[in-house]
């Protein structure tokens, strides 16, 4: 791991001992301006959670992580109560976070709008990368990096009905659950690259995106 490589180049002292390498680990912490694990502050088990029942996308979980509605964007019937809509290309609500590295789970409901193009759409953006919900060429989900390495899933999303997906993430693998049935697991291979291996951390700085944002409706938003 990234401490212990920094005990073993640059601590004082020869340490043989796990136990003590802890210790010491613990007391130097990240250096600063620093979060190598991609952590988020979290009260809890739940880091964000949105229903936008009240016509707003506030964060139910406790940890204030409420979103910024931009320019295209509308709650409107959703999954169950109000839903977010995104209205594509500059369309986005800002949650103003990082990412989020794994493990974690993913939660939502789609729903696609009827007129959808089948040009790139994305649900979520930072500068990590994005989680696509339409690759161009494909019309699958994806994961895109900020490394240019692009995941693509085997699944689209259908128009004009809801989906219930999620994405649960371990470090080298991420599965895809669509409508609680595993459909897919990118996962690291033997002889796989480093790029190559599917560590994917969660951009949460805005639902959508500043220049290709999903066309459709989001409801029951939230990540653990």
């Amino acid at each position: 791991s990234i401490d212990i490589l920094g005990q073993k180049m640059w601590g004082r002292e020869n340490v043989r001992d796990f136990a003590r390498h802890r210790q010491l680990a613990a007391a130097l912490g990240n250096a600063p301006g620093t979060n190598p694990y991609r952590t988020i502050p979290s009260k809890g088990e739940t880091v964000l959670a949105m229903d936008f029942d009240s016509g707003a996308a506030r964060d139910a979980s406790g940890n204030g992580y409420d979103a910024k509605p931009g320019n295209g964007v509308s709650f409107v019937e959703g999954k169950s109560g109000k839903g977010l809509a995104l209205a594509g290309g500059s369309s986005s609500a800002g949650i103003g976070l990082d990412a989020l590295g794994p493990a974690y789970r993913l939660s939502c409901d789609i729903r696609r709008a009827a007129d959808s193009a089948d040009t790139e759409q994305v649900l979520l953006e930072g500068a990590s990368g994005a989680l696509v919900a339409l690759q161009e060429g494909t019309g699958t989900m994806a994961l895109r990096r900020d490394d240019c390495v692009v995941f693509p899933f085997g699944y689209a999303l259908p128009r004009d009905q809801w989906t219930h997906v999620e994405l649960v993430a371990r470090p080298m693998a991420v599965e895809l659950h669509v409508d609680g049935k595993l459909q897919e697991t990118i996962a690291w291979k033997e002889g796989a690259t480093q790029k190559k291996r599917a560590t994917f951390p969660l951009p949460l700085t805005r639902i959508g995106s500043a220049t290709k944002a999903f066309k459709g409706t989001i409801d029951n938003l939230k990540v653990d």
